[in-house]
């Protein structure tokens, strides 16, 4: 049995579930908190959903530090619309911008990884993670229908085995993706994957 604890106050254990009977938790969304200055300094941000430009909140080129609670993964951006270099950041207290692997003052855009559970794997149209983002965590067989056919320039694998094939339907030449951050097209050419499932 599981149950979602919205943001809010639970004071007696009748409100959300029968007492001492909870024996594990996990965040349902990614949050991430942003510090205008170095050591946690200067203006606080919470975001848990993808910033495309973090100049829209005023807050372009200005974060130094930040906190990813347990549970979360972050990719921070160089460039607005997720462009340039990449910095990928799990669960940690961040106090400068070396720590962040990023140079200081340069975060313009940001998105977490999808909170999920059983077979995921992240496509992107761009090589390093850049640029439109599909989140597969089952069977997909026409790209096309989602306007992603031949578009895969880089993909992370969260869990599972995965096949991706060169032409819909599960047809053409497959190609075998295991777990890991894959940021070039090295051993699959770029944008030709139409279809992909999990292996079961």
């Amino acid at each position: 049995m599981s149950v979602t604890l919205t943001p809010g106050r639970y004071p007696l254990p009748d409100a959300f579930h029968p007492n001492d009977v909870i024996s594990s938790l996990k965040p349902t969304t990614a949050s991430i908190k942003m510090y205008q200055h170095v050591h946690f300094g200067g203006r606080e941000v919470f975001a848990s959903q993808p910033i495309p430009d973090v100049g829209a909140i005023g807050y372009s080129d200005v974060v130094s530090s930040c906190k990813i609670p347990p549970g979360s993964t972050w990719m921070l951006y160089e460039h607005i619309s997720y462009k340039g270099d990449v910095s990928i950041l799990g669960p940690g207290d961040y106090p400068n911008p070396k720590s962040m692997n990023l140079p200081n003052d340069i975060l313009s855009s940001l998105r977490p990884f999808p909170i999920v559970t059983g077979p995921a794997v992240l496509l992107f149209q761009d090589s390093k993670f850049g640029g439109r983002m599909v989140v597969a965590t089952g069977a997909i067989s026409d790209f096309t229908a989602i306007n992603f056919n031949d578009k895969v320039s880089s993909f992370i694998v969260l869990s599972g085995n995965w096949t991706a094939y060169r032409d819909i339907n599960f047809h053409g030449d497959p190609t075998q993706l295991t777990q890991g951050h894959f940021p070039e097209p090295t051993f699959y050419q770029n944008d030709s994957i139409s279809s992909i499932k999990p292996d079961l």
